[in-house]
C-alpha cells in the first residue's frame, strides 16, 4: 500500500468541502453558491487533466 502524497490529500478534502458546501449553497445561495460552482469547476478542471495525461478513464471524468 502506498502512501499517500499531499496533494493527494488536498483533492480528497477538496471534494469533501465541495460536497458540503452543496447544502448551505441549496438553502441559501448567493456567496454560497458561487463558492460551491468555484470548488466544483476547479474539482472539473483538476479531473480533465487527470483525464489528459492517462491517468484516469473516460467514465471517471463524466
Amino acid at each position: 500500500m502506498e502512501p499517500i502524497s499531499a496533494m493527494d490529500q488536498f483533492w480528497q478534502w477538496l471534494g469533501w468541502i465541495a460536497l458540503f458546501l452543496m447544502l448551505p449553497a441549496i438553502a441559501f445561495g448567493g456567496v454560497f453558491a458561487l463558492i460551491a460552482f468555484a470548488v466544483n469547476m476547479t474539482l472539473f478542471i483538476h479531473a480533465a487533466v487527470q483525464y489528459a495525461n492517462g491517468q484516469i478513464p473516460l467514465t471517471q471524468l463524466l
